[in-house]
């Protein structure tokens, strides 16, 4: 069997691929359609194996690049809406917060320079398919934002105006968040 991979080109598997989502994970927010990893585990990425995976467990990807990565700080930007926001008005930042980090982790890889783009590659030919997430940090972080809203979301998904908006305000948050955690980006 084969997957595809982001850009056109292949990977071989050796069974099914299935994304699970455990509800009694404390890393998954209601209405998130991702698993993020917690702050402690900054320094190496674990990856666990689903129950349809062919990755053995305890795969680990080291990181070369920057910390926090992505996810956590993704994850630490929904945990603090998720304090001050309505459940709807959560869940709603939260999907925004989902296509993002999807986004980034299928399109942003053609960004990378040689060097990062050979660490995505090692890790997403492990096995690793939100690679770009895991591996790097603000700095990424902040770069995709405006290819997401003008490529991918205005180009790509032709998203209505509304749905547009909606992404701007919540990724205006995003960049305010980072700022008040001192996390600019230096972009």
């Amino acid at each position: 069997m084969r997957t595809m991979r982001p850009g056109g080109s292949t990977l071989p598997t050796t069974g099914g691929v299935a994304a699970t989502q455990s509800t009694d994970d404390p890393h998954t927010r209601a209405g998130s359609r991702l698993r993020f990893l917690p702050m402690s585990e900054s320094s190496s990425v674990a990856r666990q194996p689903g129950p349809f995976s062919a990755e053995p467990s305890g795969l680990r990807f080291p990181s070369m690049s920057e910390s926090p990565s992505i996810a956590q700080l993704l994850d630490r930007f929904l945990s603090d809406q998720e304090d001050r926001l309505t459940l709807q008005q959560y869940r709603a930042c939260s999907t925004v917060v989902d296509m993002l980090a999807a986004y980034l982790n299928r399109y942003a890889f053609a960004t990378l320079n040689v060097v990062d783009r050979k660490e995505w590659d090692e890790a997403y030919e492990a096995g690793d398919t939100e690679a770009f997430c895991n591996l790097f940090g603000v700095r990424k972080l902040v770069i995709g934002i405006k290819p997401f809203h003008g490529e991918h979301l205005r180009g790509r998904l032709r998203a209505p105006e509304m749905v547009q908006e909606h992404a701007l305000t919540v990724t205006s948050e995003l960049a305010d968040w980072l700022a008040s955690e001192g996390l600019s980006g230096g972009a």
